[in-house]
């Protein structure tokens, strides 16, 4: 919808409209409401207090649920920010052509630099641990991403001319503090929206396809009118006049989803906000609810639920996306809201809970005796207690008997047991996956074959999670970047090299770029030790086979990332001076009797003396191929010794031996 066709509509038409919308996408939310706390109740362990009907009896949380959340949240943090940068851009080609791409990879490594700093300045695995803790106990976790423009008043201490009384400098110089509006933050921004302040359409399955979304803010008035002053400025949009004198307080009216998950576990927020006041300290400090409704092109805001104050077209040009990103730790076909991770888990942490509390609740009737009494017998009560070298004296032994008891079967244990890893599997959480015992007499082969599973069932998580999540969220921060970046910036390239920054224009970062999260494998996360074991292996027997075509620089690259050297690159000498060691191994190896090279040279010669990158540890790579005696040729017949008949007397055989000994 155009602008002009926006300005048509009066306030009241709107507002009711926008009202309609949310009333019907919260209906829809309504019904997760319930569950959402439940689940969160689980996650915290909270449990009721008993009534007094049911005082003794054992009301304990086993953790168990925390304990598969926090392994899973834990892998999926560690995979995704394992390295820097976060986020790897690669130049796409444009208009169908492919010659601008490599002329492009520097523009492309830039962007991705500055975009990594971004995300440290928005202290990012901070934001993704809270967005991952959400998405595992609720049905979606939601996420913001925005372009942040504040000014603000900074005080420095600086030295200043000193001026006489004419107002003449006299040559002097004093510190003094000085006072100017400076920018602090013109940046993306990142940040973790609550499920309650998130409403979806419930006839779609993910942000962009929905027809609009909602998303909820408490902010000041004071705010409020310093952000609606900055929209007139700006033009692209309508504000309507709004009496802030008569706006009332959100707080009293108007229920914030954090608040009904905290009174969930006893935590209330009692009281009348003290900002809401008129003196002095709550002038323009007293919070109001609004609504933010969101279409592709189009943003709305919505004060109190009551009248719109804002129409205008989305502010994100450059990428047109509602500026969200929405993850569920399992998603469901045609549905926007998914099962969490508690959802799969909830009646079996249950069952724990009971069973764990049976067998507390026996175990203390063990320990506790009880007995059969006389009737009129003088044993008083007090003196039934079990105390140490305690007497109770009898006129009969009859008078007083111990009830018998039988003890806890071995079973209620197992049961337990086995309980708790149904926990496990059920989420792909076995124990030596979270790094604790697995117990009882399991073999290293059904350890292994278990941890293979679940690392699996990982990965196709973490893939899920890298297309909806990390490559959106590098999408909306880069195109933002495009956007409204007009000064000129700098990117640190390597960031474990404090002198690697690059300044950049804004037309060097435009562009069309794919992105891919540098997110570590499953399988490196889980098993690093065997990871390294194995590319070990790799690297033993290819240095003793001398196979001349690998890449040995980037093998020993990717064998020194694996002991969690995050930048192995710098340890390498540089290009140029590998080149020039390698013609030299070259050199000393035609130069030596009995090889000649010619243009029929071996295949894998050829290849060896001209990739770039590739060749040998050292001179025994490439003197080990210099063997004119023993061995056999390339038809696996022994290969005669130097002074026997069929020995190499002759240019011709030389240079056929040669070649036998390189293709065998």
């Amino acid at each position: 919808m155009r602008n002009l066709e926006r300005r048509e509509y009066s306030q009241k038409e709107i507002s009711a409209n926008v009202l309609d919308v949310f009333r019907y996408y919260d209906s829809y939310r309504k019904q997760f409401e319930d569950k959402a706390v439940e689940w969160y109740k689980k996650f915290v362990g909270y449990k009721e207090e008993v009534s007094d009907e049911q005082e003794g009896v054992s009301n304990l949380h086993i953790p168990k649920t925390y304990e598969i959340l926090d392994t899973i949240r834990a892998r999926i943090v560690s995979s995704i920010f394992n390295q820097r940068p976060y986020i790897e851009f690669t130049p796409m080609p444009e208009a169908g052509s492919t010659q601008s791409m490599a002329a492009n990879e520097e523009k492309a490594k830039v962007a991705a630099s500055f975009v990594d700093e971004q995300l440290e300045k928005n202290d990012v695995k901070s934001v993704f641990y809270d967005f991952v803790t959400s998405m595992l106990i609720f049905p979606a976790a939601f996420m913001g991403v925005g372009w942040r423009y504040e000014e603000d008043y900074i005080k420095r201490k600086t030295k200043v001319p000193v001026q006489d009384q004419m107002g003449k400098y006299t040559g002097e110089w004093r510190w003094d503090i000085v006072e100017k509006n400076e920018v602090i933050w013109d940046d993306n921004e990142i940040f973790n929206i609550d499920f309650f302040d998130f409403w979806g359409d419930p006839d779609n399955t993910d942000i962009d396809d929905a027809r609009a979304i909602f998303h909820r803010e408490f902010t000041t008035k004071g705010d409020l009118k310093n952000q609606l002053e900055l929209l007139a400025r700006i033009g692209d949009g309508r504000v309507y006049d709004i009496d802030f004198d008569k706006l009332s307080s959100a707080r009293t009216n108007y229920d914030r989803g954090r608040y009904k998950r905290l009174s969930a576990v006893g935590i209330t927020n009692t009281g009348t906000d003290p900002f809401s006041s008129d003196d002095v300290i709550g002038t323009d400090k007293e919070e109001v609810e609004v609504l933010h409704y969101w279409e592709d092109d189009r943003h709305i805001m919505l004060i109190n639920r009551d009248k719109v104050v804002y129409d205008g077209p989305n502010p994100y040009w450059r990428h047109m996306k509602k500026p969200f990103i929405k993850a569920t730790y399992d998603q469901l076909p045609n549905q926007f809201y998914g099962m969490s991770a508690v959802q799969i888990i909830e009646h079996m942490q249950e069952e724990l809970n009971t069973m764990h509390n049976q067998r507390m609740d026996n175990v203390n009737f063990l320990i506790n005796n009880m007995w059969k009494r006389l009737r009129g017998s003088d044993i008083r009560d007090e003196q039934l207690i079990s105390r140490p070298n305690g007497v109770i004296d009898v006129d009969s032994m009859e008078d007083l008997q111990m009830l018998e008891k039988s003890e806890i079967p071995q079973s209620a244990f197992m049961s337990e047991q086995k309980l708790a890893s149904n926990l496990e599997m059920a989420l792909g959480t076995p124990a030596n996956v979270r790094g604790a015992d697995a117990g009882g007499d399991q073999s290293a082969t059904e350890a292994s074959i278990k941890a293979q599973a679940a690392q699996t069932r990982f990965g196709a998580k973490i893939e899920l999670f890298k297309t909806v999540g990390i490559k959106r969220l590098a999408l909306m921060m880069d195109l933002n970047n495009q956007q409204f970046i007009c000064d000129r910036r700098a990117a640190r390239l390597d960031p474990e090299e404090r002198n690697s920054w690059q300044s950049f224009d804004p037309d060097y970062i435009v562009g069309e770029f794919d992105y891919s999260p540098a997110t570590s494998s499953a399988e490196a996360a889980a098993n690093k030790e065997l990871r390294r074991e194995q590319l070990t292996q790799i690297m033993n027997f290819l240095m003793q086979a001398q196979v001349p075509f690998v890449n040995y620089k980037k093998l020993v690259t990717e064998w020194l990332k694996e002991f969690d050297i995050k930048n192995p690159e710098k340890f390498m000498i540089p290009e140029e001076q590998y080149e020039i060691l390698k013609r030299q191994a070259i050199e000393e190896f035609t130069a030596q009797p009995g090889v000649i090279v010619d243009d029929q040279m071996n295949p894998n010669l050829k290849q060896f003396t001209s990739q770039g990158g590739t060749g040998n540890l050292g001179k025994s790579q490439i003197s080990g191929i210099n063997r004119q005696a023993g061995g056999l040729t390339a038809e696996g017949t022994p290969q005669p010794q130097p002074g026997q008949r069929g020995g190499m007397n002759s240019e011709s055989e030389k240079n056929r031996g040669f070649r036998a000994i390189r293709q065998g």
